[in-house]
């Protein structure tokens, strides 16, 4: 399971992707690949940082047999879910796209499932340490899209100069 957030369509970015995929101007692609990736760098170092920092912590849950005392190993799952947050370039296809998203495959298997759950502001419930007479909710918080929302003007900006030198460069030889 994994969260992303996705841009795709926009006629020129389109029309161009299809262009390039019968073209032999493998210049071109990297150029592009490259402009994407950088316009979207501050975007993807901020969702980054901004699930370093989000404040994890644990509720009581209602009906509890007893009270956790033992000894707490941190999982690093803000560090994890930071390490799995990625970027794509996608030129192939029907559907050209760039997407920012955590990838569950880079999580370890114990952890595939928390990316979403941490940015869902409800929550979830476990035991602790494993301790099925114990269990607690987690809180999550909404970051992932609110964090990508912000860059969007700036990522638009930056992706529709990039293809404006593309045409130029096609249309110029």
């Amino acid at each position: 399971m994994s969260i992303e957030i996705e841009v795709t369509g926009g006629d020129l970015f389109h029309a161009i992707a299809q262009r390039l995929r019968y073209a032999e101007r493998e210049d071109i692609k990297r150029q592009l690949g490259k402009a994407f990736r950088a316009a979207g760098k501050d975007l993807l170092d901020d969702e980054k940082r901004t699930v370093s920092s989000l404040p994890v912590h644990g509720e009581p849950f209602p009906g509890r047999k007893r009270r956790y005392s033992g000894p707490s190993v941190p999982k690093a799952l803000r560090a994890h879910v930071a390490a799995a947050t990625d970027m794509q370039v996608r030129f192939a296809g029907d559907d050209p796209a760039v997407r920012v998203r955590v990838a569950a495959s880079k999580m370890p298997t114990s952890q595939r499932r928390l990316p979403r759950l941490l940015n869902k502001p409800g929550g979830w419930k476990h035991p602790v340490l494993g301790n099925r007479h114990v269990w607690v909710r987690q809180v999550g918080q909404n970051w992932f899209e609110p964090t990508a929302r912000r860059h969007f003007p700036d990522f638009i900006a930056k992706s529709t100069a990039a293809l404006n030198d593309v045409v130029d460069k096609i249309a110029g030889g």
